[in-house]
């Protein structure tokens, strides 16, 4: 059975070809090792927004981690 991702199915569901030059820089060893590190920034500013406890924190924190997945994960 071929278990396909998240982002297979959303390709397929929109009819994006597979050389859409967006989805093939998705499949690249360099854009998955940045994908890890992302989660590991979003793992570390969670712990440490949950040990906090401050709105504001939380909130800005979870801003510029946003702006840092998006700006890290472009090409």
């Amino acid at each position: 059975m071929n278990k396909k991702s998240w982002l297979e199915k959303l390709r397929t569901w929109w009819d994006l070809p597979e050389d859409y030059r967006e989805y093939q820089w998705t499949q690249t060893p360099v854009y998955k090792k940045r994908l890890k590190r992302v989660k590991d920034f979003w793992i570390v500013g969670g712990v440490m927004m949950l040990l906090s406890g401050h709105l504001a924190f939380i909130l800005s924190s979870s801003l510029f981690l946003s702006f840092l997945s998006f700006a890290y994960l472009e090409e």
